[in-house]
């Protein structure tokens, strides 16, 4: 960015952050905010953004992403035998169940309102947007007195949902340019042994020993608070670097490095990490969303934007909701519980991460038809989620009080 971007963006954090919590208590979240500066002062507006590089957007939705999930795994709180079932039990379905259904409902779904995609290419728009947002979730995740199971649930969700995704993504780009026969089977193999089990128990092993090794260098006063703050930083990104370097998935990985160093630390121990996020952490995740106005939005301003509003629409409500209630079915859930796991399922920096992966494919032809289409799924989302997490929240808990119910 040139300096007077640099300068605008600075600007405009300043001014939020000095007036945030009052912001954040209406309808206009930091992500609306950020995302209307980049669209501000990128080409639809001043023109300071170079639309062209997308190198610095995918250095900073990756670097964003692996702290974001790092960080939400680590605070994960586990309450009591039969919580800690359902939590597993709802996290399941929504993955094993309702996840799969969205992405080969969204295909067809995609095939049909855009015939002129392939197969293969409808299954990679899917793809795009099947994960959902840490970030944009952050609302719901800080909120106190929603029910464990959900919040968790909707945590364990969005850390895993777009490590499983990613290398889908990557085999469907590759089909899409190569062909089926691209990879034999024995290939196939390999790669989903490195992408979707060594990575987790590769970063597994990192957050467990990081843990132990910061714990024992904190009983005996040999660690700093400056160097505790950053040695935790350093565990995330040893967790997606040496996972990346082996060919498995540094999302994944980071998630589950985050999750077990949270299971092994105490609360005074995880504490510097949750005070990273929640500062230093906020600008990477706004600036990936500044970045975003700015060179992804002004590429959906055409004559086809109806069609993508549509999709966008369905992606966001009936694609995620319907399959979320019908996963859910059988676990003890009242339907308002089911409605606010199925509403909040935004999509944000995974998705933006995903279509920088798009437009860098070589050969894919279809790359800008699905920035265009899935970029305007990501904007709604930006809005409608940002403008309804205050009230859905504070509903959902009114009718948790007024019910008696625990979920």
């Amino acid at each position: 960015m040139e300096e007077t971007a640099i300068f605008a963006v600075a600007l405009v954090g300043f001014a939020f952050a000095i007036v945030s919590r009052r912001i954040e208590a209406g309808p206009l979240s930091a992500p609306i905010i950020f995302t209307a500066t980049g669209i501000a002062i990128g080409p639809l507006g001043l023109g300071l953004i170079d639309v062209s590089d997308s190198v610095l957007l995918e250095v900073v939705a990756t670097t964003t992403l692996a702290l974001v999930l790092f960080e939400d795994a680590a605070s994960i709180k586990f309450q009591g035998a039969e919580r800690r079932s359902l939590m597993r039990r709802v996290t399941t379905r929504l993955l094993g169940l309702a996840l799969p259904v969205t992405i080969l409902a969204g295909a067809i779904i995609g095939k049909l309102v855009f015939p002129d995609l392939a197969w293969a290419e409808a299954f990679v728009l899917a793809l795009v947007l099947a994960p959902t947002d840490a970030a944009l979730s952050q609302p719901v995740f800080a909120a106190k007195g929603l029910p464990g199971p959900v919040q968790n649930a909707l945590d364990a969700e969005s850390g895993l949902n777009d490590g499983i995704c990613l290398p889908l993504l990557l085999m469907a780009l590759a089909i899409s340019v190569e062909g089926f026969d691209m990879l034999s089977g024995s290939a196939w193999g390999r790669v989903f042994l490195g992408q979707l089990v060594m990575a987790p128990v590769y970063g597994a092993a990192i957050g467990f020993i990081g843990a132990r090794l910061i714990a024992t260098c904190r009983s005996r006063r040999e660690i700093g608070e400056t160097w505790h703050s950053l040695s935790i930083l350093a565990l995330a990104g040893i967790a997606f670097v040496g996972s990346e370097l082996f060919g498995g998935n540094g999302f994944l990985s980071a998630w589950a490095a985050g999750l077990v160093f949270g299971l092994n630390s105490d609360k005074e121990a995880s504490e510097p990490l949750t005070r990273f996020v929640a500062a230093e952490g906020q600008l990477l995740i706004q600036a990936s969303f500044v970045l975003f106005g700015a060179m992804i939005v002004p590429q959906i301003m055409d004559p086809g934007a109806a069609l993508y509003l549509l999709y966008g629409v369905l992606t966001l409500t009936v694609l995620r909701m319907a399959p979320v209630a019908v996963s859910l079915a059988g676990l003890g859930l009242a339907a308002p519980s089911k409605t606010f796991i199925g509403w909040f399922g935004p999509r944000g920096i995974p998705s933006i991460l995903y279509l920088v992966l798009v437009v860098d494919r070589e050969g894919f032809a279809a790359a800008g038809r699905i920035t265009d289409i899935a970029a305007m799924t990501i904007l709604l989302s930006i809005l409608l989620h940002g403008v309804t997490a205050t009230w859905g929240v504070a509903a959902y808990k009114k009718w948790l009080a007024k019910s008696g119910r625990e979920y």
